[in-house]
């Protein structure tokens, strides 16, 4: 296997990940379908050009991620691996209330229902079916899912804030405190609501979706950034392509946000290809690593759903740039850029 993708320590958690992360979201059947031949090669992909990182969940087709990873990872000698999963949302039968995730985002996952749960009991309970799932005695990571006004409505908000601090929390405190897991964290967008749960948390890492890109660099501008580094928090940036566009480039249908891209976004990205041709760069290697660009970023994080995908991005993201790139974003494309 060759090891050669950097790697970088995860605040006070004692663990190091690859700066490249796997997510899992693809092989849990995430718009298509994915066969398990294929999701098996993915993952051996990312084995084979260093990613140390692996992210899932049990919302990922309803346990399918969770599985095919475990699967997968299970016939390798992997004691650097680390995996992440998250507590929060529960997997309910069909017709219990909750959401379904075949026809919303999950068409190759099983057929089941998500539901939220941030409480204390909840949260072992979801642990423990990750944990068979997985096939593993620990869980090196666990992150607290999506306490989000997107979910949870600006009237909601507080509410799941407090539910999910004084459950699922607690819970995972106790879990690290005993050993059973390594780092504790949280996995949401709300660059607010990520600041509130470091400020009175306790947690190791924060993995955040789209906020730390060459479109959106809210982590940044927030100060959600900086405040990792005052307590010693390490930011996973997540959805680095924001959803596609800075993928694929400013294309016909182009996706930015989960939305098509309005012509405003088309024009900035246009503009962000322009400015990386110049410079001899690919669009997609400077999205990989702009984030990469704080101290206080760990991993970039995306999903991958073939061998291929893992091969290109492992390119791109160990891709030399100067830093005359990033000052031409700065000064032609408005991208905000780390002072530290």
């Amino acid at each position: 296997m060759s090891n050669w993708l950097p790697r970088r320590g995860v605040g006070r958690a004692g663990m190091a990940v690859s700066i490249l992360g796997f997510g899992s979201m693809a092989i849990g059947g995430q718009y298509v379908d994915v066969s398990d031949a294929d999701a098996q090669a993915t993952v051996a992909a990312a084995r084979a050009v260093g990613i140390t990182f692996f992210d899932t969940a049990p919302q990922y087709g309803c346990g399918l991620a969770e599985e095919r990873l475990g699967a997968a990872l299970g016939q390798v000698n992997a004691p650097d691996v680390i995996i992440s999963s998250k507590v929060g949302k529960a997997i309910t039968p069909l017709g219990s209330g909750g959401e379904g995730q075949r026809a919303l985002y999950f068409p190759g996952g099983h057929d089941a229902e998500m539901a939220f749960d941030f409480s204390y009991d909840g949260t072992w309970r979801i642990v423990e079916g990750s944990l068979a799932r997985l096939g593993r005695s620990r869980i090196d990571m666990l992150l607290i899912h999506d306490v989000t006004r997107h979910f949870h409505g600006e009237d909601g908000i507080e509410a799941a804030f407090a539910k999910a601090s004084n459950g699922a929390l607690k819970a995972l405190q106790r879990m690290r405190d005993d050993g059973l897991v390594g780092a504790i964290g949280i996995g949401l967008k709300d660059t607010d609501i990520a600041m509130r749960f470091i400020e009175e948390g306790d947690i190791d890492v924060a993995l955040v979706p789209g906020r730390m890109t060459l479109l959106d660099q809210g982590a940044l501008t927030s100060g959600l950034l900086d405040l990792c580094l005052k307590h010693d928090v390490s930011m996973i940036a997540a959805a680095p392509f924001d959803s596609g566009i800075l993928a694929t480039g400013a294309i016909a249908g182009a996706r930015s946000g989960y939305k098509t891209a309005t012509a405003d976004i088309l024009a900035r990205v246009q503009a962000m290809e322009r400015v990386c041709l110049a410079h001899g760069v690919a669009l997609q290697a400077a999205a990989l690593q702009y984030p990469l660009q704080h101290p206080a970023v760990a991993s970039v994080l995306a999903g991958m759903k073939t061998a291929a995908e893992v091969q290109q991005n492992a390119t791109w993201i160990t891709t030399p740039i100067g830093k005359e790139l990033w000052g031409a974003l700065a000064k032609e494309c408005g991208v905000a850029q780390s002072n530290v």
